[in-house]
């Protein structure tokens, strides 16, 4: 792995490993005396960029992520068994206010007006296909923007960087992408890639996931 990882390096790429270790020695350069400092510094560094962001908490996504959504949808339960205690208390409601007996008044006005919305009828009205397209565009335009903010290239908002450093931060993660794909083909998934791939052979690979992401 030291002969890959060198290779990289040689080509000027810097793995997403490879920069936190970066960002962790400038945190405790900046507070060699300040452990809680450096502490601070650095985990102020990698929430600031998605890629360190991800490869320092992505092992933990399922922990992470499962608690949350299960939350979700307890509540979400919650909401429409309320909801539907709700609607049966309204019918049984209107079932025995129909079961009395009807007042001169009443049946008069039921013979004029029989069938009108009662204000609770008219709230569970559905919203309008306009209504729902404006809501959605609302939302992915909110989407975009923070996206804008939120999504780091070699530590800045992607909104701030030029276009040519966006292409040549992506272009270093398709060398990433391209030579794993290049060095595992053909290799069982249990296993070690050392076992089946020379230090020759992950060269060549190397530089053929470089040819690929610049043609």
């Amino acid at each position: 792995m030291n002969i890959m990882s060198d290779a990289f390096r040689a080509a000027g790429y810097r793995s997403a490993d490879d920069r936190l270790t970066d960002a962790a020695k400038a945190a405790l350069a900046a507070y060699p005396q300040d452990y809680g400092a450096a502490y601070a510094a650095f985990r102020t560094a990698v929430c600031r960029d998605a890629e360190l962001t991800w490869a320092l908490f992505g092992r933990f996504e399922e922990a992470a992520i499962r608690p949350v959504l299960s939350r979700a949808s307890q509540e979400i339960h919650q909401a429409r068994r309320a909801a539907m205690a709700d609607g049966a208390g309204s019918r049984g409601d209107r079932q025995s206010e129909d079961a009395r007996p009807a007042s001169s008044t009443h049946s008069a006005s039921a013979g004029s007006g029989g069938g009108r919305q009662t204000g609770a009828d008219q709230g569970r009205r559905a919203p309008s296909a306009d209504s729902i397209a404006a809501r959605g565009a609302a939302i992915t335009a909110a989407a975009a923007r923070s996206l804008l903010d939120t999504f780091m290239v070699n530590g800045r908002p992607i909104g701030d960087v030029s276009a040519g450093e966006a292409r040549s931060w992506a272009r270093n993660r398709k060398v990433e992408w391209r030579f794993v794909e290049l060095i595992t083909a053909g290799v069982m998934d249990n296993q070690p890639l050392r076992r089946w791939v020379t230090p020759d052979e992950a060269d060549a690979a190397l530089r053929r996931a470089q040819a690929d992401a610049n043609a």
